[in-house]
């Protein structure tokens, strides 16, 4: 969470960046205003001079879209610390006993046939949070969600845009309350709760990225990526922010590429498809009796190995398979007939499918490690 920041602590290329940022975010998107403020550590204060508002105006406009209290600064107040005592508020009034004197009081009277008169009472939400927003306890209140009107099914709505549903009441009497939300809120909160990584662990991931394998990844199976916008993606991004979010993010396509290539080379080998990893054995001739008669026929017997076939990729020299000698350049069969090849890129262990003379028909990915160097808790 970002922290104030003195005034004057920001240069003028920050300023005019939080500046462009508020112009571009602040109106139609939110979210993407409190997600740079706490990517950045941007503070109520840095906005207001950036932007030529008040600090109180800032503050008001954090709390307004849901931003935790003390977010950017104390002026931030939070939503609980505004909602909570009006919804307390209209409680206590909507529970009390109806009294006509109280202006959020509907009286109606009826005559039936019988020209008996029955009156009722019922309670006007609209009309009590019009006098609450003119109270000392509703000072902030008002300040933050501006006017207020019915929404015409005993609900309000808010200048803020937020909106109060008319809350329901139980068998026994009691009332239901909801709350105040607006349509940022509850991807706001969401943001909010997700893990920051210090200083130090930043550091230390980048590093570890930055590695002479990684580079390789990147230029031969990487690509131009951007995080997702998933749940995933924007853990990444409020853990790490955004430019080592993506880093990571890219890192894990390129080394999934990269067991993907190895995969479905192994697979097509195994299966006949590519020469890698067979060996021609000496040729020779066998006589056959069939309904033709008999005959002679020449047979070059050929069998795959798994290991000559890692041998051969990573001997190719070119590109894709140099980078896969240099991730997994060493390979052993286990006990169980299982390929095994591990270096500097992790772990990948294959299983086969074999015909009734034992010779490997096709290849199955059993498992996979992640490289050493990104041991970093992508979720």
């Amino acid at each position: 969470t970002p922290s104030p920041a003195a005034s004057g602590a920001r240069t003028p290329q920050e300023l005019a960046q939080i500046s462009a940022a508020w112009n571009a975010y602040a109106g139609p998107d939110a979210y993407r205003m409190f997600q740079q403020m706490s990517e950045r550590g941007w503070s109520a204060a840095d906005v207001a001079q950036a932007t030529g508002m008040s600090l109180q105006e800032v503050g008001d406009y954090l709390t307004r879209i849901g931003a935790p209290a003390g977010f950017g600064g104390a002026v931030t107040l939070g939503a609980d610390a505004i909602n909570l005592p009006y919804m307390a508020a209209t409680d206590q009034a909507r529970n009390d006993p109806a009294d006509a004197a109280h202006p959020w009081i509907k009286e109606e009277t009826q005559t039936d046939e019988a020209g008996n008169v029955t009156t009722s009472r019922s309670f006007d939400l609209a009309a009590f949070t019009a006098w609450y927003m003119t109270q000392p306890q509703g000072r902030d209140f008002a300040r933050i969600h501006g006017g207020v009107s019915s929404d015409g099914a005993g609900g309000v709505r808010f200048g803020s845009g937020a909106a109060y549903a008319a809350p329901g009441v139980r068998e026994d009497g009691s009332l239901i309350m909801t709350r105040v939300g607006w349509a940022q809120d509850a991807r706001i909160a969401k943001y909010a709760s997700y893990p920051r990584a210090s200083d130090e662990e930043r550091i230390a991931t980048l590093a570890a990225v930055s590695t002479p394998a990684n580079e390789e990844l990147f230029k031969v199976f990487g690509g131009a990526a951007e995080l997702p916008n998933t749940e995933q993606g924007e853990i990444m991004r409020a853990r790490y922010g955004t430019e080592l979010g993506t880093l990571l993010y890219r890192l894990d396509l390129a080394t999934q590429a990269a067991k993907d290539y190895y995969s479905n080379e192994l697979s097509r080998a195994a299966r006949g498809e590519s020469e890698l990893g067979w060996t021609t054995g000496p040729t020779f001739t066998k006589t056959v009796v069939d309904e033709s008669g008999t005959h002679t026929e020449t047979i070059t017997p050929k069998t795959f190995s798994e290991l000559d076939f890692h041998r051969a990729l990573t001997s190719r020299g070119d590109d894709k398979s140099r980078l896969i000698k240099m991730l997994y350049g060493q390979a052993s069969v286990n006990e169980q007939g299982q390929l095994v090849v591990q270096g500097e890129g992790g772990m990948m262990k294959y299983d086969f499918s074999r015909d009734e003379s034992g010779a490997i028909t096709s290849a199955r990915q059993l498992s996979s490690l992640p490289p050493g160097l990104a041991k970093v808790d992508l979720a």
